[in-house]
């Protein structure tokens, strides 16, 4: 914080210098000003990270300064430019697999209206030279490999979803654990009121988990009617955030489930019954919390919730088309969240931004959005428009509005029916206008932008405070981003504008309690965009290490192949190779072990971005064995099986033996020709996991029919009857 006054004292000499050389008032500043338009590109030989911005005809001075990835405070100034002809920066002070953030400081002085005293006496608007500061930040980094894992993510569920969508909920803990998350799955009682008990019983359930295991417990999401926390004393004092009068009270604030420290969650001191919805009202011991902003602690996990209660125009729609209940609503967000990850669908890398405040006062709340998808997409893929009748027939994969709000809408958008009625081909969003911040109210805008079809995702509500999403660039995911900026207090800085000689620091909303993320927090901007790899077998030569092999990705572009283990269904995967899997596709893990362990093959490909590159992953293929030391095991009991059955793709040949022996697994057509020789070795007692491919011993996809996969085992001959289809 000094460092920035510091660097201000010297910038606002500068600004004095430079304005006694105008002989006219510059153009009028606009919000896109005070957000750097900013990219990267990196070199590997040597390493550099080469940061490039554009300038614009107000701008006269550039900063860059930099930091570790979650690091606090920025360095010394690494660079400043005094020009408008120089637009890059090239670091070489960088490692390969490091990630790093940048903040590119743009001063400029530009028109500025300001009330001044007329001749008569009577205040009028004059346009004044003024300066200000634009900033932009970077995530970046060379090479950067992925984690072991991405840690662990509780899903806390509303319990009346467990009957009612159980194959929805046992996919997404599928698709999650697929991406390297361990899930923890737990249901709590449905809230459809606030219910101070159960947010104090959730907060419990979520605790504990991460009290177990602090290190690696990340993300909660919230899914269904789960108790909503509410606190703080909004649009009062120093706490504003759509200053409406009407509006004072409390908000839903999730991030208290992400706040592993409950001594500054205190509900004795706020009493305000001044809003006109009762939701907001606060008073002491009423289980709604003190805080608005938090000036000590942090939030410690990710936070997301999807959450489709009172939202009436889908409901009580007469249109069949509209019509759906929560439980359809909830099931459609599933289904997106899903196909999204499997890369079913394939946005658009661009984004589009509608801004219907301009400079409001002091504040550019649209900065928020330009800064952002600049960074993300770059500056020449962001443009302004109108988001419905755009994304009505175009496909982008982030967008931003902002415009004067209410709970159903905001000008220049739209409103809760639009989304309800019109396609929305966006996937992350940010929106930002009076009073849908409180987003648990009767058809809120945000989370109808999260019912919207086809493609949306998540929402926030970005201008107080502003968002600041550029960790996505190198594969964070968006609770991350979400994360950071509820924690942020002048790292990331929105705006600053000189008046006089004083700085003023735009910074509403800046730790808020009500900051929240909708919509899945464990999402990035890269999934499902690398292809897995096929047709992993898992077998266990008696005696010694398991081998596991797979076939390659469908991916041209993949560079090579990790293994992960586990010994939990749905826990966290750690890696067991050290070096990434290039030549062979194949890996024998030499430890031996006794018990179930569930193995992870993922496909890396090096996704070069406009923030650095990064080896992102596929989605995993997992397999289960039960590894045994000895030779005989008398528990073990004797099983094969194959499936699924049909085939299309694949199948999967699962055998249970009771004692080590060589065994010939074989396919064969229904005249009695060997087609395919799957394996014959000797393998040990315990399970093994074998495929076939579908192809027979040329490599050769076989024609649809049926066929037998026969299995010797000693001096037994057991046989499946496998149907492959078209």
């Amino acid at each position: 914080m000094n460092r920035f006054y510091n660097i201000i004292k010297l910038i606002v000499l500068l600004i004095i210098i430079y304005s006694t050389t105008f002989s006219q008032t510059p153009r009028m500043i606009g919000v896109k000003d005070l957000a750097v338009a900013c990219w990267v590109k990196v070199e590997t030989n040597p390493p550099a990270i080469i940061i490039n911005w554009k300038p614009t005809d107000l701008t006269t001075q550039f900063q860059i300064t930099k930091k570790g990835l979650g690091d606090q405070a920025w360095s010394n100034p690494i660079a400043t430019i005094t020009n408008n002809t120089t637009t890059s920066f090239r670091d070489e002070n960088v490692q390969l697999d490091t990630t790093y953030e940048y903040e590119i400081t743009a001063l400029g002085i530009g028109g500025f209206t300001v009330q001044e005293n007329g001749p008569d006496g009577k205040p009028k608007d004059t346009v004044v030279a003024l300066g200000f500061l634009g900033f932009g930040y970077l995530c970046s980094g060379i090479q950067v490999q992925p984690p072991s894992n991405n840690g662990k993510a509780i899903i806390l569920i509303d319990e009346t979803l467990k009957d009612a969508l159980p194959d929805e909920i046992s996919r997404l803990q599928d698709d999650m654990n697929a991406e390297g998350w361990g899930v923890i799955i737990k249901y709590v009682p449905r809230s459809e009121k606030f219910d101070s008990a159960n947010v104090i019983n959730n907060k419990k359930l979520i605790a504990d988990e991460y009290n177990n295991d602090p290190l690696n417990v990340k993300a909660v999401f919230l899914l269904g009617r789960v108790a909503v926390p509410y606190s703080g004393r909004f649009n009062q004092g120093n706490a504003w955030l759509d200053a409406h009068p009407d509006h004072k009270g409390a908000w839903p604030a999730d991030l208290y489930y992400g706040f592993m420290n409950e001594a500054y969650w205190t509900d004795q001191s706020v009493f305000d019954t001044s809003a006109s919805r009762k939701e907001n009202w606060n008073k002491p011991f009423d289980g709604k919390f003190d805080l608005s902003t938090f000036n000590t602690g942090m939030v410690d996990l990710m936070v997301g919730r999807v959450d489709f209660y009172n939202m009436p125009t889908w409901t009580s729609a007469t249109d069949p088309n509209t019509k759906k209940t929560e439980i359809e609503l909830i099931q459609k967000y599933l289904d997106k969240d899903h196909n999204y990850r499997i890369g079913e669908t394939s946005p658009v890398y661009r984004g589009i931004i509608s801004d219907n405040f301009g400079l409001y006062g002091n504040e550019g709340f649209a900065a928020s959005g330009w800064r952002s998808l600049m960074a993300l997409v770059g500056p020449d893929s962001v443009r302004s428009g109108n988001l419905f009748n755009t994304l009505g027939v175009e496909n982008y994969l982030w967008a931003y509005g902002c415009g004067g709000g209410w709970y159903q809408g905001a000008s220049g958008i739209g409103n809760t029916t639009d989304f309800s009625q019109k396609p929305f081909n966006a996937t992350f969003t940010l929106l930002f206008g009076s009073y849908f911040g409180d987003w648990d109210s009767q058809d809120n805008f945000i989370r109808a932008c999260l019912a919207s079809s086809p493609y949306t995702l998540t929402c926030g509500w970005s201008g107080r405070p502003h968002w600041y999403m550029h960790q996505m660039g190198m594969g964070l995911p968006v609770g991350f981003s979400s994360r950071a900026t509820q924690n942020n207090y002048l790292t990331y800085k929105p705006n600053s504008y000189y008046l006089n000689t004083t700085p003023s620091i735009q910074a509403a909303g800046i730790k808020a309690t009500a900051t929240s993320l909708q919509g899945d927090p464990t999402l990035n901007m890269w999934s499902g965009t690398v292809k897995p790899p096929k047709n992993l077998s898992v077998v266990q030569p008696p005696g010694r290490p398991i081998e596991i092999s797979w076939e390659s990705s469908d991916d041209k572009n993949v560079t090579g192949y990790n293994v992960y283990r586990s010994t939990e269904k749905f826990g966290l995967y750690n890696k067991v190779n050290s070096d990434m899997i290039i030549a062979d596709n194949k890996f024998i893990d030499t430890n031996l072990y006794e018990g179930s362990l569930y193995y992870m093959v993922k496909a890396l490909k090096l996704q070069v971005t406009n923030s650095g590159s990064f080896f992102n992953t596929s989605i995993g293929i997992r397999k289960l064995i039960l590894a045994t030391p000895v030779g005989e095991n008398p528990e073990l009991k004797f099983a094969f099986t194959c499936n699924p059955n049909p085939a299309k793709d694949f199948v999967n040949i699962s055998l249970t033996l009771d004692s080590n022996t060589p065994i010939n697994v074989g396919v064969y057509d229904l005249t009695g020709n060997l087609r395919k020789t799957i394996i014959t070795r000797e393998l040990g007692a315990g399970s093994q996991e074998l495929v076939w491919n579908l192809r027979d011993n040329s490599e050769n996809k076989v024609t649809a029919g049926v066929y037998l996969v026969k299995l010797n085992y000693g001096s037994m001959l057991y046989v499946q009857k496998v149907v492959v289809m078209p």
